[in-house]
C-alpha cells in the first residue's frame, strides 16, 4: 500500500459502510469489472453448418458479454448470462462454456462434461483425418480452457461455428450483421406469447361463456356447464339441429330377419347288423399254408426284376438274420366289428334295477 501498489482485496465499503453509492463508484474492482466487456475484442460466431437452427440465424455476437453459454435447456429463471439453444439430443443440457479471460487477454473455450463432446479445430493446423478437429475431453469429464483464435471452427452436436475475433473493434463483412440474421442468445419466447400459444388460446375461448373469470378451474366448470346445457341435437356453431336415424331399424326393414330354424332331430341310428353269418354268403377259407406267389402278379414280375427266383428270400443271406421265403398270410377281418361301431353296443339286460331302467329308457328313446 505503501508503494503504490493497489491491495485487490482492498475494499473501501470496509472502512465506509455508509457511503455505498460512492464506494461502488471508486471501487477499484468495480472500476474493472466494468472494463471487463470493453477491454474485450470484437468476438462472433458464425454458423457455418447446423442440424437444428433455422437457415436464417447464421451469426451470435457474444460481443458485450464476459461468458456465453452453449446447451440443450433454457437458461434458468433470472439468469444473466446469455445461451445459445441447440434443442438437439447430442447435445447436453449445459454443454459449453465460451468466456473471456481477462488475466491472458484471449476467448476460452470450456467442455463442461458433455457426453457427445465438444470438437475444436485449429484454423492453421492444416487439413486433418477429422473434420471436426480434436476433442476437448473424454465423455462426462469437463475440459481445460481451449484458446479460441481467428477463424477457428468448433462443433457441438451436429452445429459448426468459426470464430471471428477483431482486436480493431470493427467486424468484418462476413460477420457483419443483417436482418434478423442472428442467434437468440436469451429465450424470450414463450407460450403466451407465441402464434401457436395464441391460435389455442383463440380456439378455447370460443367455446367459453362471455362472462368467464381467469381461474382456470372455475373457466373448466363453466364451460362443462355451458357444452351440457345445450339441445342434444344442437351444433356449437349454431348450425341447424341434425336428425337422428335409426340405422338399425332401416336395416332390419330391408333385410328381414328370417324364420328361427327348427330344431333338427337325430337321425334313427343304422340298424345293429347281426353276428350271424347269412346263409347265402360266401365263406372265406383261411388256408393252413399259404399259396405262392402267381407269375402274373405285379409283385411277382418287380421281384423277378430284382434278382428274385422262386423258393429264395430277398436280401443277402446271413447266419444272424433269417430272411421269409413265403408271403405273409392276410387274415380276414370282415366279421369283426371296429370301435365305436354300432353292434359294439348291447342293449341293457332286463331287470338290473332302477339305473338299468332308466338307460333302457334312454336307450329306446334313441332309437326311436
Amino acid at each position: 500500500m505503501g508503494d503504490g501498489v493497489l491491495d485487490p482485496t482492498y475494499d473501501p465499503t470496509l472502512e465506509w459502510p455508509d457511503n455505498d453509492e460512492d464506494a461502488e463508484r471508486d471501487s477499484p474492482l468495480a472500476s474493472s469489472s466494468s472494463q471487463l466487456v470493453h477491454s474485450s475484442p470484437t468476438f462472433r460466431l458464425i454458423v457455418q453448418a447446423t442440424s437444428i437452427l433455422p437457415r436464417a440465424q447464421r451469426l451470435a455476437v457474444i460481443e458485450g458479454y464476459p461468458e456465453v453459454q452453449i446447451g440443450r435447456d433454457v437458461a434458468p429463471p433470472g439468469s444473466t448470462t446469455p445461451r445459445i439453444r441447440l434443442k438437439e439430443m447430442e447435445v447436453s443440457k449445459l454443454h459449453a462454456t465460451i468466456y473471456w479471460d481477462d488475466g491472458r487477454a484471449e476467448w476460452g473455450l470450456v467442455d463442461m462434461g458433455s457426453k457427445h463432446g465438444t470438437f475444436h479445430h485449429r484454423h492453421h493446423s492444416g487439413v486433418s483425418s477429422d473434420t471436426r478437429g480434436s476433442r476437448l475431453s473424454p465423455p462426462r469429464v469437463a475440459s481445460m480452457p481451449r484458446h479460441l483464435q481467428h477463424l477457428d471452427t468448433f462443433s457441438v452436436g451436429g452445429t459448426t461455428f468459426v470464430v471471428h475475433i477483431h482486436n480493431d473493434g470493427l467486424p468484418c463483412s462476413d460477420c457483419s450483421r443483417g436482418d434478423d440474421d442472428e442467434v437468440p442468445l436469451f429465450t424470450t419466447k414463450t407460450f403466451a406469447t407465441s402464434v401457436h400459444g395464441k391460435r389455442k388460446r383463440d380456439e378455447e375461448s370460443a367455446y367459453l361463456p362471455p362472462d368467464r373469470t381467469k381461474d382456470p378451474r372455475k373457466a373448466l366448470s363453466l364451460l362443462k356447464k355451458s357444452l351440457l346445457s345445450q339441445h342434444p341435437g344442437e351444433k356449437l356453431d349454431g348450425s341447424a339441429p341434425t336428425t337422428w336415424v335409426d340405422r338399425s331399424a332401416r336395416r332390419r326393414a330391408m333385410h328381414p330377419p328370417s324364420p328361427p330354424l327348427s330344431r333338427k332331430q337325430s337321425p334313427a341310428p343304422p340298424p345293429v347288423p347281426t353276428h350271424s353269418t347269412p346263409q347265402n354268403a360266401p365263406t372265406t377259407s383261411n388256408p393252413s399254408t399259404p399259396e405262392p406267389v402267381s407269375s402274373n402278379s405285379v409283385g411277382y414280375r418287380m421281384l423277378a426284376k430284382q434278382g428274385w427266383t422262386p423258393g429264395t428270400s430277398l436280401g443277402v443271406p446271413s447266419e444272424y438274420t433269417q430272411h421269409i421265403v413265403e408271403p405273409i398270410t392276410v387274415s380276414s377281418t370282415s366279421n369283426r366289428a371296429g370301435l365305436g361301431s354300432a353292434s359294439a353296443v348291447s342293449p341293457p339286460s332286463q331287470g338290473a334295477g332302477w339305473r338299468e331302467e332308466g338307460k333302457q329308457r334312454l336307450w329306446s328313446r334313441l332309437n326311436s
